[in-house]
């Protein structure tokens, strides 16, 4: 959602103020030349000049309402904005007191940490194009083809790519939600679970150049 502008309500208003002054000096006008103009003129004048001041009121309090919804939107878009902002700064968590103690590893420490120990399972499937290699998840059975686009190409050095981005019930997202889940794995010391609007996050920087040594590595010699 695209952050709503203040202006607009500001805008809507100040139309809506000119109208009601139009149709205010409409009236006045009327009034004020009741006695100076020819009478057959005057009744002539007076429906359009009421007509006119009708329309110009109608047409204000239809702007004042816009700028009311106007307004409550971008009311309701900060106070959401600052209720996010409190819960992050309020979600300090095992795993968050983890990610922090992690970051300040350095690379050579961070590669100690106990993934080497893990044994990635491949399996591999005859086709009629050839051998296909998966890699072995609790959840789904995902191919190395496409894992390796996927970490090579659409994961950064510090993020999974977003599962959302991928089409629903599409077999894009359903691998995506796979190795996730394979990769967040505690014990595994390789991502962190996505945490509202943001993606699940690696837990080092090289923690995706260690996925791809684990599953790789696995492979050689197949």
């Amino acid at each position: 959602m695209s952050e709503p502008k203040l202006r607009i309500a500001i805008i809507y208003m100040a139309l809506a103020l000119m109208c009601w002054m139009f149709a205010y000096l409409v009236g006045v006008g009327q009034n004020a030349s009741g006695g100076n103009v020819n009478p057959n003129q005057g009744a002539n004048l007076a429906p359009l000049r009421m007509g006119l001041g009708f329309g110009m009121t109608i047409m204000g309090i239809v702007l004042a309402i816009g700028a009311g919804f106007s307004l409550g939107n971008w009311i309701w878009y900060h106070w959401n904005e600052r209720l996010e902002e409190r819960k992050r700064a309020l979600a300090i968590t095992p795993t968050v007191e983890l990610a922090r103690e992690i970051s300040r590893l350095r690379p050579d420490q961070t590669a100690l940490l106990p993934t080497a120990k893990y044994q990635v399972e491949i399996s591999m499937a005859v086709t009629e194009h050839g051998r296909i290699y998966f890699l072995k998840t609790p959840f789904l059975d995902v191919p190395l083809v496409w894992l390796d686009h996927y970490l090579n190409v659409l994961c950064s050095r510090t993020e999974l790519y977003p599962i959302r981005r991928f089409g629903n019930d599409s077999k894009d997202q359903k691998y995506a939600q796979a190795f996730t889940a394979w990769a967040t794995q505690a014990h595994l010391y390789l991502a962190f679970p996505a945490n509202g609007p943001d993606p699940a996050q690696w837990m080092s920087p090289g923690a995706r150049e260690r996925v791809v040594e684990m599953i790789w590595g696995e492979e050689v010699g197949e």
